[in-house]
């Protein structure tokens, strides 16, 4: 498509730290805390590759936030 332009959100120039920082301050901003965590339940598919994202997602969110 000529002259499409998708739009680029604000994000996309942010270093991974400050990624990780705003997903700290909307995590508390939310209310969730070391003593009020979000509770997350992922379904996937007996996948071994799909397991292996779910363990990946669930390690970078218990170390970031």
């Amino acid at each position: 498509m000529t002259e499409y332009e998708p739009a680029i959100p604000e994000f996309a120039g942010w270093t991974q730290e400050q990624r990780e920082e705003e997903a700290r301050r909307l995590y508390a901003l939310a209310g969730y805390s070391e003593e009020q965590p979000l509770r997350v339940e992922i379904r996937y598919n007996t996948s071994e590759n799909h397991k292996k994202v779910a363990l990946a997602i669930a390690s970078m969110w218990k170390q970031v936030l």
